[in-house]
């Protein structure tokens, strides 16, 4: 069985249809997540937690805070991904190759990793842009260099992923793997070359190709910092031990082997109210249905605990949001709702 990829794009150009429940999308949700002892909510207590802002979906954090999530665009969905088999991966998951794989001999991860300490400083990315990927990207390439201390623009980031979408710098979003791609061909700079407002710039839809052209040359002069290698991971149909982005065991190996994963994660559930101070796991409609996504939202997995079966995500809410910006996501969620996942092999520091 081959792996199959969806690609999650973060345009915003509206909803699209989600899989009605009962669909072959929905079952299978249902098998991944083992969802018999899930809680129930109803439509009234989902309706508290989500909403939209012209057409886009949008999360409230509580109180008068929310942030814009990413709706999907359907175009892009299987477009062009490469899939990841285990013969292509890099040479250091080889020991992890018969635990990925369910097998009884080769050696296991560690039951918990947590790479909280070596990753920079949680960013905020403001309620009213959808910035996310450039965010979460930014961040696994910051990691990428080690040593916690490097502050990359994500404003640069995000014009650059921006440039190649349909609606050019005026996006609300990016695809993630587009956005990973364009950091592999263009470099960064830093914050303070270029900081980030939290407010949609002015500028944001007026910049012509012209001035375009004339900002990346001002910055080609400064951006040093560049990904020469990711991997993509797809999601495989519930049961298969095989490398993808629903397969816990694929990401404690990652994870263990020092790299952080960024992921396309659905956004459905009560638990993601008041900025995800509790453990976020998979929730059932009044039919007993895995909650079918609102939009989406682009994290970065860092850690895990193989014991309580919980994820450690880095977000881009600010450090009042879950345990001072990282939240914590039940295995079966990510079994559930993660699409499409990107985690950096190399980086390269270029000189100028």
């Amino acid at each position: 069985m081959k792996t199959r990829v969806v690609v999650v794009s973060f345009i915003a150009v509206g909803m699209v249809a989600m899989a009605p429940v009962g669909s072959s999308k929905a079952m299978s949700r249902l098998e991944a997540a083992r969802v018999e002892t899930k809680a129930k909510v109803d439509a009234k207590a989902r309706g508290r937690v989500f909403g939209q802002m012209r057409g886009v979906p949008i999360l409230r954090l509580g109180g008068t805070e929310f942030a814009v999530l990413d709706p999907p665009s359907s175009v892009a969905i299987g477009a062009r991904a490469k899939r990841v088999s285990l013969r292509r991966w890099p040479r250091i998951f080889n020991r992890f190759r018969g635990f990925i794989q369910a097998k009884k001999r080769g050696e296991k991860p560690p039951d918990s990793v947590n790479r909280r300490a070596k990753q920079t400083s949680v960013k905020y990315q403001g309620r009213y842009r959808a910035t996310s990927v450039a965010f979460a990207l930014t961040a696994a390439v910051e990691a990428a260099y080690g040593g916690g201390k490097l502050d990359l623009s994500e404003e640069h980031a995000w014009r650059l992923m921006t440039d190649s979408e349909p609606l050019g710098p005026c996006a609300s979003g990016s695809n993630l793997v587009a956005a990973a791609n364009r950091l592999k061909m263009r470099s960064l700079s830093l914050e303070t070359d270029w900081s980030y407002d939290t407010r949609i710039p002015k500028d944001a839809c007026a910049e012509t190709p012209k001035k375009r052209r004339a900002r990346d040359k001002r910055l080609s002069k400064k951006s040093r910092h560049r990904v020469t290698h990711f991997y993509l991971l797809g999601r495989v149909a519930p049961g298969k031990n095989r490398p993808a982005v629903n397969h816990p065991p694929t990401i404690e190996a990652a994870v263990a082997s020092g790299h952080e994963i960024v992921l396309g994660l659905g956004i459905a559930g009560t638990a993601w109210r008041g900025g995800a101070k509790r453990r976020v796991d998979v929730e059932l409609d009044e039919q007993g249905q895995v909650l079918q996504p609102v939009g989406y939202q682009a994290v970065v997995l860092v850690g895990y605990d193989r014991k309580t079966e919980t994820f450690i995500a880095k977000s881009s809410w600010g450090i009042h949001k879950g345990d001072r910006g990282y939240l914590s996501l039940a295995y079966d969620y990510i079994r559930a709702y993660a699409e499409v996942g990107v985690f950096i092999d190399k980086v390269q520091r270029l000189r100028r």
